[in-house]
């Protein structure tokens, strides 16, 4: 532990002297606790500050709490802990968390340039969120080869069974992807809820938009796999090879718009395994959010992943392409959709992990 003083602004390191206007936070070992009256600066993970980050905490330590107080710092409120030392311990009304480092203190609070989330969380929230990302990731995902592969089987069986009927092929269609949606939807506040249970595991919660970006970066290089040496059925690019006849069996039964729902709500557990790396990505980002600010979200991501669906839906409604005209552009193309899912899904593991937008 390091001490400044009521009337030094000094502390002792193992090898020098130094005062706290000039340290450099970052040279210091360990997890220190640098006490100074009433407030206490704690280190409590390894990162590395900024230059205004390392001058935040130092003024948090030299300048009067009144004077230091009125500024807009960078950081996160939290609640405060009990600081246990040799002999007693002490207590503070606020905490605030600056890249691994909180301050606690007694007295006024301080506006910040972060809005946060709730008391538990240290990562930025909105900061980390860009539509950018939500469109990269859903672009990623929308072109993914088997979810079209999945509403042409539905479409094929309507059509089979209601050939002259385009309402029902369009009705259908729509109904099919409106439960797509819905299932997606449920799926992603699911994913929400399990990273912020995982956010309660502080190294997890330090790492988490990083590692985000390295799981961005495994499913990107997949996809040019597929490129490269085209294997159906990947797991994280295509629906399994073992469940294709399941999901085939399945959409065959669909005679109506209504079974066409509610088939849909089913199938989606078909889709999962050939679509879920993205919206967990997505679902990671979204976990600093509370539930309300996540909404719209991901309803904007499924609404763009649905959209490759939606145009095939009407290209055989108004007779434009059939069902084996689409079929046989998706099987020509079907290297070339992962190879550009893939560039997307690269290019934003970069941004990611990077923090560029």
């Amino acid at each position: 532990n390091l001490s400044a003083y009521r009337n030094y602004n000094t502390v002792q390191l193992s090898d020098k002297t130094t005062t706290l206007d000039q340290l450099d936070l970052n040279t210091l070992e360990r997890y220190p606790k640098i006490y100074r009256q009433d407030r206490v600066a704690i280190r409590k993970s390894l990162t590395t500050l900024t230059d205004n980050q390392n001058t935040q905490i130092l003024s948090f330590l030299t300048l009067d709490l009144s004077e230091w107080s009125k500024e807009i710092w960078e950081g996160e409120l939290i609640t405060p802990q009990v600081i246990r030392y040799p002999g007693g311990n002490s207590t503070y009304e606020h905490a605030l968390e600056v890249n691994g480092w909180v301050l606690q203190w007694n007295g006024d609070v301080v506006e910040t340039k972060t809005e946060y989330c709730d008391d538990d969380e240290i990562i930025e929230c909105e900061e980390s969120i860009s539509l950018t990302k939500i469109l990269g990731l859903a672009l990623a995902d929308s072109i993914n080869p088997c979810a079209i592969s999945v509403l042409l089987l539905m479409l094929l069986a309507i059509t089979t069974y209601n050939s002259k009927d385009r309402k029902q092929i369009l009705f259908s269609g729509l109904a099919f992807i409106l439960a797509v949606v819905l299932m997606y939807m449920i799926y992603g506040f699911l994913i929400i809820e399990a990273f912020q249970f995982l956010q309660s595991i502080t190294l997890f919660k330090i790492f988490l938009y990083k590692g985000l970006g390295v799981v961005a970066f495994l499913l990107g290089v997949l996809e040019i796999k597929d490129f490269i040496k085209y294997k159906p059925g990947t797991v994280g690019t295509e629906m399994p090879m073992f469940l294709r006849p399941k999901m085939k069996n399945i959409v065959s039964k669909i005679t109506s718009p209504l079974g066409a729902f509610s088939m849909g709500l089913f199938v989606t557990v078909f889709l999962l395994p050939c679509t879920i790396g993205p919206y967990v990505i997505l679902g990671g980002m979204l976990s600093t959010l509370d539930f309300l600010k996540s909404i719209p979200y991901l309803l904007t991501y499924n609404i763009i992943f649905v959209l490759p669906m939606i145009a095939v839906t009407f290209l055989i409604f108004f007779g434009m392409k059939n069902i084996k005209d689409v079929s046989d552009w998706r099987n020509t193309n079907v290297r070339k959709m992962h190879l550009v899912s893939g560039i997307l899904m690269i290019i934003l593991s970069i941004i990611m992990f990077f923090g560029i937008l």
